[in-house]
């Protein structure tokens, strides 16, 4: 179950989208017990990455990133996906797609 999705995030501010997550009949999906991790990579192959928020509740899932980390990013595409982890040890990937980040003019 992976949610297709391309994010913008803006260079030196504070990002923050929730997505709902649902299963095949449109139901709310279980997220009991689960934890989720986020990154996003210039290219697959890329050693550097920088890490997302990532928080699931209720068959909701946020997605973050604070201005202090999205202004150390050079603007430009990137790749980003979302991993949830079950209570039993299974991994889905529930969000992925690009990144764009765009520059920032004026700086804090």
């Amino acid at each position: 179950m992976s949610i297709k999705q391309n994010i913008l995030i803006e260079q030196g501010a504070t990002f923050n989208q929730s997505s709902n997550l649902t299963d095949v009949n449109g139901n709310p999906f279980d997220t009991t017990g689960c934890t989720v991790a986020g990154s996003l990579r210039k290219n697959v192959a890329s050693s550097t990455s920088y890490p997302l928020q990532a928080a699931v509740s209720g068959g909701i899932l946020t997605i973050g990133m604070d201005a202090n980390t999205s202004l150390g990013i050079t603007p430009g595409r990137y790749l980003y996906d979302v991993l949830m982890t079950r209570s039993n040890g299974t991994t889905d990937r529930l969000l992925e797609g690009i990144a764009t980040i765009t520059p920032a003019i004026t700086h804090p």
